[in-house]
């Protein structure tokens, strides 16, 4: 017999067509519920208030506001109620490239795809690239943008903002991004990946940086008087950096060094000592959530070839002495 049974779109239709649903009514209950569940989510980021003058005010999200938002005023509450519906509606089914670009590096950091780090530095070069005096493209809707706007976007900023190559490949993988995650959620019909194919962008368009290996490198000649200069100095900061000349470890790698991590080992069947730097952690610095900047030693270090012994010579021997003279109580070399 269950081949002569409805399924559940032809019952639902029976229903409708015998008065047993009224659908002007569930219509109804829907936009209701969906009403309140946009009120409930603005009053978890933003408050509601009545003003001295009776009039009722809340903020809503703006990202052209210095502060990412905007204060909104309506005469009753049932206005400010709606005022808050109406954005959020509009923004959900057509939010901005701001929008977009939140979204989507925003679940890459909370899936693990991208360290702190480095959604700190996405944010900088979104302002960088999409919030400069040349163009305003963060508050353009992504569902109107075009192939021909998105063009001249990326050409007038390598032009206004002289980006070399290497400037210009932060941008593009931000506008992937972007393009890629609003595909995904139908917000775009654009595919970036043809578009970016088919975009001719000539070689002299970028700027070339020329670096003078002299003004960049020091000498064979240059580096043992600047080591000496250094260790005459005598203070922390002079011995750190001469531990960097001596051992080439990065900036990062030096603030997180502790002296746990000077190491020694005797080569098998010669009797010699061998003492080295384990190198294991590095400092980072990254945005708390009031948006300031703060410093973290990170357990490994910038990347995982990273992680390494360096073998270290009697003089870096007698230097890191000093720098325990200096600081003999400390768990890291640099506090």
């Amino acid at each position: 017999m269950d081949e002569f049974k409805m399924s559940d779109n032809e019952i639902l239709a029976k229903a409708i067509q015998s008065g047993i649903i009224n659908l002007s009514n569930v219509t109804e209950q829907l936009e209701m519920k969906e009403r309140k569940e946009l009120i409930a989510e603005h009053l978890d980021k933003y408050k509601i208030w009545i003003g001295k003058n009776g009039k009722y005010y809340t903020y809503l999200p703006d990202e052209t506001k210095p502060y990412g938002k905007k204060i909104v005023k309506r005469n009753d509450e049932d206005g400010i109620y709606k005022a808050i519906v109406t954005y959020y509606k509009t923004n959900i089914n057509e939010p901005t490239v701001y929008q977009v670009f939140k979204s989507w590096v925003s679940d890459k950091y909370e899936y693990g795809e991208i360290s702190k780090q480095t959604y700190d530095k996405y944010l900088t070069s979104f302002k960088r690239f999409f919030q400069n005096e040349h163009v305003s493209f963060s508050s353009e809707k992504v569902k109107y943008v075009t192939e021909e706007s998105l063009e001249q976007f990326i050409k007038t900023n390598i032009s206004k903002l002289g980006l070399a190559q290497k400037a210009y490949s932060d941008m593009r993988t931000l506008i992937y991004g972007i393009f890629k995650y609003a595909k995904k959620r139908h917000y775009t019909a654009i595919s970036i990946t043809n578009f970016m194919g088919d975009l001719d962008l000539p070689k002299n368009m970028f700027t070339k940086k020329v670096i003078k290996k002299e003004n960049e490198v020091f000498s064979e000649e240059e580096i043992p008087k600047i080591i000496d200069y250094l260790e005459k100095q005598g203070d922390i900061h002079s011995l750190g950096l001469s531990l960097a000349f001596q051992t080439g470890v990065r900036v990062g790698e030096l603030s997180a060094l502790k002296f746990s991590d000077v190491n020694s080992k005797t080569i098998h069947g010669s009797g010699v000592i061998k003492h080295y730097l384990s190198i294991e952690r590095t400092e980072i610095k990254v945005k708390d959530e009031n948006d300031k900047w703060i410093h973290l030693v990170r357990d490994y270090p910038k990347t995982e070839a990273g992680v390494r012994n360096i073998i270290i010579t009697e003089k870096t021997v007698k230097l890191l002495a000093k720098i325990r003279s200096i600081n003999p109580f400390g768990e890291y070399m640099f506090m």
